[in-house]
């Protein structure tokens, strides 16, 4: 499969197990690295202006797990924390990107409603105190192929895609896979969610976002990020970086730098007990 097939699908549609297993190895290659660089665009989430950092409010909820959610993960953080000293060091430019902090790390399992649609649907009606609950109802519906161990997302190299940098992942067993297709089949297909206009929008990608694009790069200085990120690459596949997910939480953010649960908010687990 080539990169032109994927792109062909229909953003509401998510991928099959051999096409997302060959896409995301496809992504971390050079040549799509220098490809992507070039299209690489100044994110309107963060940029670089007057000598601070502008982080506009993008306020929204999202259906994600934290790296910090699974205590099984200390080695992954540990691992995702040196990656990211290795980033910086070699970028150098530290007014060219904008780096997540580290507990901010997570793995979006479906994307709910964010910015003007969040308003329309969501703080326009009246809705804000309720929207918990509602996603909790359909969590409570979703039933998935359920095991005693988390998931397992093997992290195997770095892409630019649209404004970020992040951390691509596979997984190398399809149960895995399915399982999170079939949780997000579940809830794109609710009825309540559908009224407030939650649908699936994107395909299912596994990655950690590492940074932002904060500044416009000139072109030797983007040939010069995709040969970084591919040498970096080539160390990432010796380094056997598990992400375990055992938990899918929704999760607020005001922008896109933190993601805040509150207690009350609901919580799904792949793990069957």
């Amino acid at each position: 499969m080539n990169m032109l097939t994927v792109t062909k699908l229909k953003e509401s549609e998510d991928l099959t197990y051999n096409e997302y297993t060959q896409w995301q190895q496809n992504s971390i290659t050079l040549d799509n690295l220098l490809n992507q660089s070039m299209q690489f665009k100044v994110s309107n989430h963060f940029t670089f202006n007057g000598g601070e950092w502008n982080i506009p409010d993008y306020e929204g909820f999202a259906v994600i797990s934290r790296i910090s959610s699974d205590p099984g993960n200390k080695k992954c953080f540990n691992q995702l924390s040196h990656l990211k000293e290795i980033l910086r060091f070699r970028l150098r430019n530290e007014a060219t990107y904008y780096w997540l902090q580290e507990d901010s790390y997570h793995q979006t399992i479906a994307n709910t409603l964010s910015s003007e649609r969040y308003y329309l649907n969501v703080k326009a009606p009246g809705l804000e105190k309720a929207y918990p609950e509602i996603i909790e109802k359909a969590f409570d519906k979703i039933s998935v192929p359920g095991d005693v161990e988390p998931i397992l997302l093997r992290m195997i190299g770095f892409n630019v895609f649209g404004s970020c940098i992040a951390l691509l992942g596979i997984f190398e067993n399809e149960s895995d896979y399915k399982c999170i297709m079939t949780f997000r089949e579940q809830l794109y297909s609710n009825p309540a969610l559908n009224k407030i206009d939650i649908k699936r929008t994107r395909p299912f990608i596994g990655h950690i976002t590492f940074a932002y694009l904060g500044k416009e790069l000139t072109d030797s200085s983007r040939k010069e990020l995709a040969e970084t990120l591919a040498n970096i690459n080539s160390m990432i596949q010796h380094m056997n970086i598990f992400y375990r997910i055992s938990l899918a939480e929704l999760c607020y953010f005001k922008n896109l730098s933190h993601f805040h649960k509150e207690p009350s908010f609901p919580t799904f687990s792949f793990i069957s007990k």
